[in-house]
């Protein structure tokens, strides 16, 4: 049965996201791809004008799994500090299935993709955004006052890609040291947004997080362009590199 352009486009940015998880940005070529899908460069061209398109449509690809899991943290029922917590734990580094490398893979590419520094800026932006959303969110139900929610998610997701960085290049490739230095960095973050957001010391870091994160990987899947919304009505979702739907 011959496959719609939908199809084949969610095919191609599959097989480019795990030659890149094999080769990196840097190495992947387009021939790489067609050879993992058995088919010409052709059909790749036919879909992406350029290689770096294409780099970028599969980041973005791959970072949509990240993004459903933080709307769905963000829409999630129960206490709003609770909501803040998942969200910055989401943020960190997962001991196992972390899509970190393929993050950090791309910041370094995108200086010098402009497509791909193109896409990297508005995934950023979205995680930025749906950090003030939540901490928007947390104010208005009175659970903490700032003045500034976009500026703090800057500050807070400043330290989260520094913390994050640290976490994938020098965890180790030990579970039990990964995770010590994990909990170490979650009580350092958390420490932080207590006193950037004016909490009482421990009124983050008590707050549970390994299951909280649990329950967000066991919700069903739904699909990207059903994104949920931050609290001024603008979609986290954003459109593919492309320019195509």
């Amino acid at each position: 049965m011959k496959k719609n352009v939908a199809e084949r486009r969610t095919e191609i940015l599959a097989a480019t996201v795990a030659v890149i998880a094999e080769r990196g940005f840097g190495h992947t070529r387009i021939a790489d791809v067609a050879a993992r899908l058995g088919t010409s460069t052709g059909l790749l061209h036919y879909h992406f004008e350029s290689k770096d398109l294409l780099l970028a449509a599969a980041f973005e690809h791959a970072a949509q799994r990240d993004l459903i899991r933080l709307s769905q943290a963000i829409g999630a029922d129960g206490d709003p500090l609770e909501r803040l917590v998942a969200v910055l734990d989401l943020y960190l580094p997962a001991v196992e299935g972390s899509s970190w490398p393929i993050w950090i893979d791309a910041w370094g590419e995108a200086l010098h993709n402009p497509a791909l520094r193109s896409t990297s800026q508005r995934l950023d932006a979205a995680w930025k955004q749906g950090l003030a959303d939540v901490i928007e969110q947390a104010g208005g139900h009175g659970s903490l006052h700032c003045a500034d929610p976009a500026g703090a998610a800057r500050r807070l997701g400043a330290l989260v890609d520094g913390l994050g960085v640290d976490l994938t290049l020098n965890g180790g490739d030990d579970d039990e040291v990964m995770i010590q230095r994990q909990a170490r960095a979650r009580n350092w973050l958390l420490t932080a947004a207590e006193v950037e957001l004016h909490l009482a010391p421990g009124r983050l870091t008590q707050v549970p997080g390994s299951a909280r994160r649990d329950q967000m990987e066991q919700r069903p899947t739904v699909h990207p362009n059903d994104i949920g919304r931050g609290s001024n009505g603008d979609a986290l979702h954003i459109g593919n590199a492309s320019g195509e739907e």
